[in-house]
């Protein structure tokens, strides 16, 4: 399961996070990680086992780019549809935060890394837009379109790991299988 860190710091063990959002590695030993000061921003490690399957049997047979590429498509997949909806969902009034909505997904050699930003330039205003429950949209949308109570990834975070692991399994499994025979 994807551990979503919200903060500057992330205490793994105790699940506590302060303001702001990034993704870093979470050591399973429970350690507090820095988290650098970003965007409003949800981040994610894909932890699903087939991913790291994949990442593991990319570095062993001669096909690993393509395996490689086409995970990272599947992930692709995920993080634009979540990008999306957390789109249609964020506050409008100019449709500036809106717009301001950005995906990246990076291998990291031994993990597959996504992340969703909003607010660029102006992060202030995404931050505060994002965690103002009291704030009236009479042009649409709402607090948490990112994470949070509510919002796309709370709603489907098990159903979209799930499928990517699925797709992924099957991928892995048509290269591994092939590489085998």
């Amino acid at each position: 399961m994807p551990r979503i860190l919200r903060g500057q710091t992330h205490n793994a063990g105790r699940g506590q996070a302060r303001k702001g959002t990034a993704i870093v590695p979470v050591p399973d030993n429970g350690e507090s990680v820095p988290v650098p000061e970003r965007e409003s921003t949800v981040g994610l490690i894909v932890r699903a086992e087939n991913v790291k399957a994949a990442l593991a049997a990319a570095k062993e047979i001669a096909e690993g780019p393509a395996l490689l590429r086409e995970t990272r498509h599947e992930v692709d997949i995920m993080v634009l549809s979540l990008l999306g909806q957390a789109q249609r969902e964020a506050p409008v009034d100019e449709g500036t935060l809106r717009g301001s909505g950005r995906s990246e997904v990076e291998f990291t050699g031994t993990e597959l890394r996504a992340e969703i930003t909003f607010g660029g330039l102006a992060t202030a205003y995404a931050e505060v837009q994002h965690e103002r429950d009291d704030f009236d949209h009479p042009k649409g949308g709402k607090a948490h379109f990112l994470y949070g109570p509510g919002s796309p990834w709370e709603r489907g975070q098990q159903a979209a790991i799930g499928r990517l692991d699925r797709r992924v399994g099957e991928i892995a499994e048509r290269y591994i299988g092939g590489a085998a025979g």
